[in-house]
């Protein structure tokens, strides 16, 4: 090819000093070690010590309502010591509208009807709960206090007459505190929303467990939104660990290989050229 004839090819990039600039790991643990120092970089020493990302809260189950039909109507004796069907060594109070209560202990009563029973469940326990384990939490006490309203049935001597297929939660009260934006709502104020009410003065209660343990999730979801900025800047250090994703996201004009040309340089040369045709096809060649 002589001096007059014009070359279709790309140009080269130079690949003398690419090798001296291109950092190379010994094995997998050295390149974990340079990850871990960039994420350290980035983020703040609290993010690894907890101190943020992980809240407290204090969670209180009250007045859970289990409800268990029974199979068929019972004709219940507004006298219940005389009622057969009610043989109970608890203490047992009948209503002005002759609804039995059997009193299990201070934390369960059992209400019966003509339709079936509902076992329910008092405590003024409060929980202090982190919220990284806070679902599991909530959800092992739920089961436990379902459990706790089955084991009272036990002494009623109604087992036969009770269907065990249509069990199921009638109500639920999850006092949460320990969240600014709950703690800080005016005293005066009055709530009653379909996940969840306040109706005393400084207790916020939701409805059920799944909208507390999602309430607590979001909060957590919003508190560690504040890190987003620095994961973008980590994307960027870490992509340029790989130079030609780098270059490729970055170079917006042939101008810019130039300022970015230490980049350049450390490219293997199977990268050069993948690059060098990038830019033909992208930004219209050199």
């Amino acid at each position: 090819m002589n001096e007059n004839t014009k070359s279709t090819l790309p140009p080269s990039f130079p690949v003398e000093v690419w090798k001296d600039k291109l950092r190379v790991f010994k094995d997998a643990q050295e390149v974990k070690e340079h990850i871990k120092g960039l994420v350290k970089g980035v983020f703040p020493q609290e993010a690894f010590n907890d101190t943020r990302s992980i809240k407290m809260f204090l969670w209180r189950p009250h007045n859970y309502r289990l409800k268990i039909p029974f199979k068929r109507f019972l004709s219940l004796d507004t006298t219940p010591i005389r009622n057969i069907k009610v043989v109970s060594m608890f203490p047992v109070e009948v209503s002005n509208k002759n609804v039995i209560f059997v009193k299990v202990n201070p934390k369960l009563c059992i209400q019966v009807g003509r339709k079936g029973l509902v076992v329910i469940y008092a405590s003024v326990k409060w929980f202090k709960v982190n919220s990284s384990d806070f679902e599991a939490f909530v959800d092992a006490k739920v089961d436990f206090i379902r459990g706790e309203c089955l084991r009272a049935v036990e002494g009623l001597g109604l087992a036969q007459e009770l269907n065990f297929d249509g069990i199921g939660w009638v109500r639920q009260e999850n006092t949460l505190k320990g969240d600014e934006f709950l703690d800080s709502l005016p005293k005066s104020l009055v709530i009653d929303d379909t996940s969840f009410k306040k109706v005393y003065d400084d207790e916020v209660e939701f409805k059920d467990a799944s909208f507390v343990k999602s309430f607590v999730k979001n909060r957590v979801l919003e508190d560690f939104g504040g890190y987003d900025a620095r994961i973008g800047s980590l994307e960027v250090r870490v992509n340029r660990l790989n130079s030609l994703v780098f270059l490729m996201e970055n170079v917006k004009k042939v101008g810019d290989v130039i300022v970015l040309k230490d980049y350049v340089l450390m490219l293997s040369d199977v990268d050069k050229v993948v690059f060098t045709d990038w830019i033909f096809n992208n930004l219209g060649g050199l």
